[in-house]
């Protein structure tokens, strides 16, 4: 634990949130203690600083273009000062006023940005692509049923399941192979870098240094321990590694570098069509997983299992994509899809390998728990720890335990794929979201600035809704808050972050860029972070509709009014006439003015007729005096039990003086102001959050982020849960109160959730308290 009598911290990594809480600390490189002992005094810390190196802004004191060369003696160490800021943040393998350029040339403020940000953006490409396939898909299917009307299904007449999982062997580095022979036997990677002692056009005088991240390599970069995802400068150094340990002893010449190609989408884009109108004839239901990655169904072609014809298909198959593509395809096949995918890795590279159902099991009970669909790393962790590392491992636990410490669906999921199980169907779902993300090169000095790539983000969304179709009611804007000073290793890169959202559901669908920048404004503004701390932003519109099928444009979902003429609008019976416009000031220092029309109320015949029905209606019949307890006036006041008295002195039934009936006014003219509903019903929330999906957001980046919650975090959860049973929302509260648990179960390994567990017991017992209170029982989950 921390305390005051902590002066140094050291450490070689921090996490994010170490970079948070310690910002403010003295945390220094190990290196520091070595020099201070070599040099024999306590060397100042600030050079060592773990946090502190990134200290150096990008963009300043360099924002400025430079002005013209001179051959002053500031002008030379200013440049040098700068390059030495430029080297504390990781831009080493440029000069400064090469970096400062190409920053301010690349980053969000720049004429053109998102077109060639998206031009060239590999993720946001991928993103787009799968549901670009599944659009090109379906108009495959509409031109086959044309061609072919379908007599019957079948699918539905095969005796025997048959699905094929085909794959593009290095989809990328392949087709720029393809049209480059002479690299087929070099180590080949596709990324943003030239790779070759050159970085974006600028010779790198440090080779090995790239940022630059690797898509796809060939098998021959593979041998060399390369990878994808792995940086370009880090690739080098292993080639080069490699070089000076084997070449003296190694029979075959080796090479010196890898070699980098671009990126082309067109050609992939091409490349990826021609693969799926080749499966669409091939199969009779197609998969879109990705742009090089697709299931099959071809149960109807395989008359009998075992014949061989599964394997002849396949390599019909194969060949058909070698001829069309110039590239080269694995194919697994199975009786299921979890079945095929398996398989597919036992026929790459270049192959294809069937898993027949009576091998399945013994296939699995040797395969890897990480090579399993939907295990990632860190789950494989969670796994390895409780001593699972293959699926022989794992068939041991039952349904139940697998369910209880994986989770609901992780855990079905993972006691059905290690025995091979898999009752998923092949289907394309409908496209969810629309929307557009940037986490590099966003850079603001000014709020201006923000909101002016804001305008273009929403049209590049509108742009994307007009070309699928679509509307969407609910916006959601997604921010990257910085968590350090300066600028991260990779240039223009958004480095360590806060992901911070906020959503609305609007009351109409919308597509234009106006209707989308109208709703985001308010959300950006909610968000409260300053134009310099933003490192990335996202508008995304979901629950989408179809253009086509609103019949009205804008028409809103909830109709409360209907248009009764120009001038007036009738709500129910209430005719409101409006009469211009004022200006309302709800609190100066909260909001600016608000604008409210300024309206007549006019209370129509029928409200009148139906008050004057109900006063004669009305009779009150009032007991006799005989009927009376008199001994309750001794509890009246004086006054009231002297007027009573008399009453009672007249004898017979007691009878209220009464005034004549008054003839019913005509109708008041009442002005008032309609002003807008400032203050909404209070609802339960954490820190301002309400719905399910933005508590449970809140919820993950907690458990990311500690292991040891606090108890003050945990008091908020418990009021809120508190709120919610109170609020008649109980099967709210214990739904987020189980995805926490999974959440839990799914980021920490069971010695580390020690005091996570303390916490949820906490929770839950808290839970049972308030269900009893209010409910008067306990929940059967509890």
């Amino acid at each position: 634990m921390l305390t005051l009598d902590v002066t140094h911290i050291i450490a070689t990594h921090l996490t994010d949130r170490k970079i948070t809480l310690w910002k403010n600390r003295r945390v220094v490189d190990p290196k520091w203690l070595h020099d201070s002992i070599a040099a024999g005094k306590l060397l100042p810390w600030n050079k060592y600083g773990l946090i502190q190196r990134s200290s150096a802004a990008l963009f300043q004191p360099l924002l400025e273009p430079p002005s013209a060369p001179t051959a002053s003696t500031a002008a030379t160490s200013q440049n040098d000062a700068a390059l030495a800021l430029l080297s504390k943040s990781g831009v080493s393998n440029l000069t400064s006023r090469e970096s400062t350029n190409f920053a301010l040339k690349n980053s969000a403020t720049s004429a053109g940005f998102l077109t060639k940000y998206y031009e060239s953006s590999r993720l946001s490409k991928i993103s787009n692509w799968k549901s670009d396939l599944k659009d090109y898909v379906l108009e495959l299917k509409a031109e086959t049923l044309k061609r072919h009307p379908p007599m019957s299904n079948p699918v539905s007449g095969a005796r025997h399941k048959t699905i094929m999982h085909i794959d593009m062997d290095c989809f990328f580095a392949s087709v720029a192979i393809r049209d480059r022979p002479d690299l087929k036997d070099k180590p080949v990677v596709v990324c943003h870098s030239k790779g070759t002692g050159y970085e974006d056009g600028i010779m790198d005088p440090t080779p090995g240094t790239s940022t630059s991240e690797i898509a796809s390599c060939n098998y021959i970069a593979r041998k060399y321990g390369i990878k994808n995802g792995m940086l370009l400068g880090k690739a080098q150094q292993l080639v080069q590694a490699y070089h000076t340990a084997h070449h003296a002893s190694s029979p075959v010449p080796l090479h010196k570098h890898v070699t980098s190609v671009p990126y082309e989408f067109e050609k992939y884009d091409a490349c990826s069509k021609t693969l799926y109108r080749i499966l669409q004839e091939a199969g009779d239901d197609i998969m879109v997983v990705s742009c090089d990655e697709a299931y099959i169904d071809v149960s109807s072609r395989i008359a009998a299992r075992g014949s061989g014809l599964e394997i002849q298909l396949a390599e019909d198959i194969r060949a058909q994509i070698f001829e069309a593509t110039g590239c080269c395809a694995s194919v697994g096949i199975g009786a299921n899809m979890v079945t095929a995918r398996v398989a597919t890795k036992k026929a790459k590279p270049n192959g294809a390998f069937l898993i027949e159902p009576e091998r399945a099991e013994e296939e699995f009970m040797v395969l890897g728990v990480g090579d399993l669909p939907g295990v990632g790393y860190v789950l494989k962790m969670q796994m390895e720890e409780l001593g699972i590392k293959t699926c022989g491992d794992l068939v041991s636990f039952s349904m139940a335990e697998c369910k209880k410490r994986f989770g609901e669906a992780n855990g079905l999921k993972l006691y059905q794929f290690c025995r091979g199980v898999d009752t998923r169907s092949l289907e394309n779902k409908p496209r969810q979201s629309v929307g557009a993300e940037v986490n590099w090169g966003v850079r603001f000095q000014t709020l201006q600035e923000a909101h002016t790539f804001l305008r273009e983000l929403a049209g590049e969304v509108a742009s994307r809704l007009d070309k699928s179709g679509m509307q969407g009611r609910h916006v959601t804007l997604k921010v990257k808050k910085k968590l350090y000073e300066g600028e991260p290793y990779k240039l223009l890169g958004c480095g360590p972050c806060q992901d911070l959202s906020k959503s609305k559901t609007l009351e109409s669908a919308v597509s234009s860029v106006e209707a989308i920048l109208q709703e985001v404004m308010p959300l950006f503004r909610d968000l409260g972070v300053a134009p310099g701390d933003l490192r990335g932003v996202g508008i995304h519109l979901s629950k989408l509709v179809n253009k086509s099928s609103s019949s009205l444009k804008g028409q809103t979902l909830l109709r409360f009014m209907t248009a009764a003429s120009p001038t007036a609008k009738r709500v129910r019976d209430v005719v409101v006439e409006e009469e211009g416009e004022v200006q309302v000031q709800a609190d100066p220092k909260e909001a600016p003015p608000v604008t409210a029309k300024r309206v007549r109320i006019v209370e129509p015949a029928p409200v009148r007729h139906a008050v004057e029905q109900a006063a004669v209606r009305h009779q009150v019949e009032l007991p006799t005096a005989s009927q009376i307890d008199w001994s309750i006036l001794e509890h009246l006041p004086a006054d009231i039990r002297a007027e009573v008295l008399s009453l009672r002195q007249q004898g017979g039934a007691l009878q209220l003086s009464a005034q004549p009936a008054q003839p019913i006014p005509p109708p008041a003219v009442i002005e008032q102001l309609e002003l807008p509903q400032i203050f909404a019903p209070k609802v339960p929330n954490i820190i301002g959050r309400t719905s399910y999906q933005d508590v449970i957001d809140l919820l993950r980046e907690w458990v990311d982020c500690t292991n040891q919650p606090s108890v003050k975090d945990t008091s908020q959860i418990k009021k809120y849960l508190k709120a919610l049973v109170e609020n008649w929302e109980g099967e709210r509260c214990l739904n987020v109160w189980k995805k926490l648990n999974m959440l839990v179960t799914e980021r920490w390994s069971p010695n580390e959730s020690i005091i996570w567990r303390r916490r949820l017991d906490s929770l839950k017992r808290d839970i049972g308290d308030n269900f009893l209170v209010t409910y008067g029982s306990l929940p059967s989950i509890l």
